[in-house]
């Protein structure tokens, strides 16, 4: 696959290949990540070719790169810095609202595909395309006021990930499933990857969350973890005596139902239990991990094990090179 920076004008006609540069930075990852790209210069080899806002820099049949943005030159050091949003950085601009006196928008089960398409709409016909393939994955519920990228996240699930690729002027969009290669690839700090792991005990065994209302009207939920990390609401279980628990007191007034206090509630305690937390950063020119997939992970030090997943990718370029570096967590 060629990597080589291409500057095109806002209407996509091609000037030249960019080549005289010191370095090149993107990244992309969920709804979460910035989904940015820098290109720094040498001032002189700015002025010979200016990218400009509005114009595009981008690798063509990747999804790196995306339209120029920002422009900013240091006299102090004689670089040209141009900041762009990628390509997967500009769903989040495109919103997904309810209808005209709707508080919701409601998603009867449809394929992945085709509610991306109805999503979108319109919304930047000439740059975005969407696969008309069934992808397999089915995808329903109701959301209110959320980017386009954070809604379809919500909408697949956790074993699904938007898939782009820049070609010739157009990003063509689809889903697909995310790969477990966790039976097949067992990474560890014994190759070129750094690993951060840690364990820790329980913080908390007890949680009040408060919800909506006022004093005696508001919504309350009470949940206890078992020692065996069951989460329950019933207290006649065997929760843990009054004297050996820790209570967090949570307040989320702005939850719109009891339903939705529970789900966020059990949530919150299970980031306090007992566990082993691990990230692994993966540096090279392999591009065969794509985002979303999962690997078994191992530190050879403390031998924690855990399947994490591909969160983040980072391309960098400069004259020694490219490197693509892959954040597990």
């Amino acid at each position: 696959m060629g990597f080589e920076l291409i500057h095109a004008d806002e209407d996509f006609r091609e000037i030249k290949t960019v080549e005289f540069f010191e370095q090149f930075d993107s990244s992309i990852g969920d709804y979460k990540n910035d989904n940015d790209w820098m290109l720094e210069l040498e001032a002189d080899e700015w002025l010979k070719n200016p990218i400009n806002p509005g114009d595009h820099v981008y690798i063509e049949n990747t999804e790196w790169g995306g339209p120029a943005e920002r422009v900013r030159h240091s006299s102090d050091d004689a670089k040209v810095r141009v900041y762009g949003t990628n390509w997967r950085g500009l769903l989040k601009r495109r919103g997904v609202c309810p209808g005209k006196d709707q508080t919701h928008y409601t998603i009867e089960p449809c394929e992945a595909n085709k509610l991306m398409a109805q999503f979108l709409g319109g919304w930047r016909r000439s740059l975005f395309s969407v696969s008309d393939e069934n992808s397999g994955i089915i995808c329903s519920g109701s959301i209110r006021y959320k980017p386009f990228d954070e809604t379809m996240a919500a909408m697949m699930g956790e074993n699904a990930v938007l898939h782009l690729v820049f070609s010739h002027g157009q990003v063509n969009l689809s889903v697909r499933r995310t790969g477990d290669l966790s039976k097949v690839i067992e990474l560890s700090d014994e190759y070129d990857a750094s690993v951060i792991s840690q364990k820790r005990r329980g913080e908390y065994n007890h949680i009040v969350a408060l919800g909506r209302g006022e004093m005696a009207d508001r919504d309350i939920v009470e949940m206890w973890m078992l020692d065996d990390g069951t989460v329950t609401e019933n207290a006649l279980l065997d929760i843990p005596d009054e004297h050996e628990l820790s209570t967090y007191i949570y307040s989320y007034s702005a939850v719109e139902t009891i339903g939705e206090l529970r789900a966020a509630a059990k949530k919150k305690l299970l980031e306090f239990s007992p566990a082993g937390t691990m990230e692994i950063t993966l540096s090279g020119d392999d591009t065969s991990l794509e985002l979303m997939d999962r690997v078994a992970v191992r530190d050879c030090v403390t031998g924690l094990e855990s399947i994490l997943r591909v969160e983040e990718k980072r391309l960098h370029i400069d004259s020694g090179g490219k490197r693509i570096t892959h954040i597990l967590k």
